[in-house]
């Protein structure tokens, strides 16, 4: 047609993912079974929980590695409702969290109301802040359950 070339039409102008804000700082996608992804430029590279404590253990950060990728086929519904005993993640309100914990996320400035916890094995735990776009951004690395232990 003349007069109508690159112009897109109304509707695929308008089409985009909305986002709602649920709590003080969670962000629900509006589209609950997005696909999740993983963002490791800001994780805690110098805290208790860094990264760094991995250094030359190649064969644990493989399997951390395998374990986040095997969750990359889930989307976001699947892996909160995953309740299995190896596989329990969840949301924690950074009320739970330790001092030490809350302390280093202020030095991080994180302003998060709460951080999601995946169990790599049943003492190891990787916590990661959720952003608007199911991007995980993985911050830390607690291989002694001490972020947020549990009684039982």
């Amino acid at each position: 047609m003349p007069g109508s070339r690159g112009k897109r039409s109304r509707k695929a102008r308008n089409t985009r993912l909305e986002v709602k804000k649920i709590s003080r700082n969670r962000i629900e996608p509006s589209v609950p079974d997005c696909i999740n992804g993983w963002r490791f430029s800001n994780s805690d590279r110098g805290g208790k929980w860094s990264w760094l404590e991995l250094e030359g253990d190649v064969e644990k950060f493989m399997e951390i590695y395998d374990k986040l990728r095997h969750l990359e086929q889930k989307n976001f519904t699947e892996l909160r409702k995953s309740k299995s005993r190896s596989s329990r993640n969840n949301f924690v309100p950074i009320d739970a969290l330790i001092k030490p914990a809350g302390d280093r996320l202020d030095e991080l400035n994180k302003d998060v109301g709460e951080l999601f916890s995946i169990r790599i094995t049943k003492r190891e735990r990787v916590w990661r802040i959720r952003d608007p776009l199911n991007i995980m951004e993985v911050l830390w690395w607690d291989p002694r359950y001490e972020v947020c232990p549990s009684d039982k």
